[in-house]
């Protein structure tokens, strides 16, 4: 298959995006490049650094999955 070139592109017909790593390029998105792009409106943030309250007001499903640091929630590791 072809490889998207841009997350605007990976996100076409998606049923969800998911912020799994911390590169400047997808802790900076918004949710207004997406909405229309996307088959459902689903964010989760596995690293919890997106503001939920601007995820919700573009429209999007809103998930938390990790802490401040990046570490799934439930992880007693240090």
């Amino acid at each position: 298959g072809k490889r998207a070139q841009t997350s605007g592109e990976a996100a076409d017909q998606a049923d969800a995006l998911l912020l799994l790593v911390g590169h400047r390029e997808f802790r900076e998105l918004k949710p207004e490049d997406f909405k229309k792009r996307m088959a459902v409106p689903l964010a989760v943030d596995c690293l919890n650094v997106w503001n939920r309250a601007q995820w919700e007001a573009g429209g999007f499903s809103f998930f938390e999955l990790g802490d401040r640091h990046g570490r799934m929630q439930g992880n007693a590791a240090p």
